[in-house]
C-alpha cells in the first residue's frame, strides 16, 4: 500500500489537476485507516470533478467510519443525485440513518437498494436488522432468509435469524441457524455464546458450558460468556466453577450486574 501511495503522489506531482490519483490515494488511505487523509483526497477529487459520484460515495463511507454521520448522509445523497440508481449509496445511507435512529428512512433506503438490485443480500440483511429492532419479527425473518438465499454463506444472516428465532421461542430453529453460522465461520464467538444460551434455556447445561468455553477460548475477555458459563455451572450445581466464572466476568467488567448477582447466589449456595 505504501508503494501505491507513493505512485499516486508522483502522478499528482506530474498533473495536480488529475482527479483519479487523488481518488485512488484516498482509497489507499482509507484502507490504511487514515480516514482524515482519505477524506481530504476525495474532497480534492470532487473539486476537480464536481460530479464524481464514486468520490462522494467513498467520502461518505469515510465520514461514516469517522463518526461524522451528517456529512456521510450528505455525501451519499449527493452520490445518489448524480447516479439515481446507485444501490450501494442507498444501502450505506440506510445504515447511517439506522445508526442515528431514523429507522423509517433506513428501511426506505434499503428497500430502494433492493428495487435497484433484487440480489443485494446485504440490503435485505440490514433491512432485517431494522425490522428486528422494531420487533417486526416475521418481516425480519423473511429478510434474513432472502439474504441467505442470495448468499448461502452469509454467516451473520444465519446468526441474526437465529437470534430472532430465540426471541420468538423457536429454539430448534435458532440452534440450526447458529450451527450454520458456526459451520461457515468457526471463529464466530457470539454464535457460540448465543447457542450456549439456547442450550442453557433448554436445560442442556453441559452443551451450554461447552459453547461458552469455546466462546471464551476465542475471546478471553468476553465477560458475557464467563457470566453465562457461571450461570450454567450454577444450574449444574457446580458451585466452585460458577464462582470462578462470575469472578472472572467481574474482573473484566466490574459493572456486570448479572455476574454480581450470580456470584451472590453462588456464594449463598456454598454457604459463604
Amino acid at each position: 500500500m505504501d508503494q501505491a501511495i507513493a505512485d499516486f503522489n508522483q502522478a499528482i506531482r506530474i498533473n495536480p489537476n488529475y482527479a483519479e490519483p487523488y481518488y485512488n490515494r484516498g482509497v489507499a488511505h482509507g484502507l490504511n485507516g487514515n480516514l482524515d487523509q482519505a477524506i481530504a483526497d476525495f474532497t480534492q477529487a470532487i473539486r476537480i470533478i464536481p460530479n464524481y459520484s464514486e468520490a462522494y460515495y467513498n467520502r461518505g463511507f469515510a465520514h461514516g467510519l469517522n463518526g461524522s454521520l451528517d456529512q456521510a448522509i450528505a455525501d451519499f445523497t449527493q452520490a445518489i443525485r448524480i447516479i439515481p440508481n446507485y444501490a450501494e449509496a442507498f444501502c450505506n445511507r440506510g445504515t447511517v440513518h439506522g445508526l442515528i435512529g431514523n429507522h423509517d428512512q433506513a428501511i426506505a433506503d434499503y428497500t430502494q437498494a433492493i428495487r435497484i438490485n433484487p440480489n443485494y443480500a446485504e440490503a435485505y440483511y440490514f433491512r432485517g436488522v431494522m425490522y428486528a429492532d422494531r420487533n417486526n419479527i416475521d418481516i425480519a425473518i423473511a429478510d434474513y432468509t432472502q439474504a441467505i438465499r442470495i448468499n448461502p454463506n452469509f454467516s451473520e444472516a444465519y446468526y441474526n435469524r437465529g437470534t430472532v428465532y430465540v426471541q420468538s421461542g423457536y429454539f430448534d430453529q435458532a440452534i440450526a441457524d447458529y450451527n450454520q453460522a458456526i459451520q461457515i465461520n468457526n471463529n464466530f464467538t457470539e454464535a457460540y455464546n448465543n447457542r450456549g444460551t439456547v442450550y442453557e434455556q433448554s436445560g442442556n447445561f453441559d452443551q451450554a458450558i461447552a459453547d461458552y468455553t469455546q466462546a471464551i477460548r476465542l475471546n478471553p475477555n468476553f465477560a458475557v460468556a464467563y457470566n453465562n458459563r457461571g450461570a450454567a455451572y450454577l444450574g449444574n450445581n457446580n458451585i466452585d466453577q460458577a464462582i470462578a466464572d462470575f469472578e472472572a466476568a467481574l474482573r473484566i467488567n466490574p459493572n456486570h450486574a448479572n455476574a454480581r448477582r450470580g456470584l451472590e447466589l453462588a456464594r449463598q449456595g456454598q454457604g459463604q
